[in-house]
């Protein structure tokens, strides 16, 4: 009986995407370094992964962003001249 509820616990419990890579992260960052306070370690380590993301983010969201008003100024500039898109004359 024991061994059915390791599987079904087993079964439920599914590792969210990244995580493995995260902790190996971590991991190696921990054992180049050998911190004193590995709590400390590891809040200013996923400190700076927050940092980098949100850098990320922040460069792909005004890339979007950047795009869209492109696309709107080209839109009405052809709407201004009383061309279709379609329409090269």
């Amino acid at each position: 009986m024991e061994t059915e509820t390791a599987e079904m616990i087993v079964k439920r419990v599914s590792v969210p995407i990244g995580l493995e890579e995260l902790m190996e992260g971590l991991t190696k960052e921990v054992l180049l370094n050998k911190p004193d306070d590995l709590y400390e370690f590891a809040a200013r380590y996923f400190s700076k992964l927050l940092l980098l993301r949100d850098k990320a983010n922040y460069k792909e969201a005004h890339k979007q962003s950047r795009n869209q008003i492109e696309d709107q100024s080209e839109h009405h500039t052809v709407q201004l001249l009383g061309r279709c898109p379609d329409n090269s004359a």
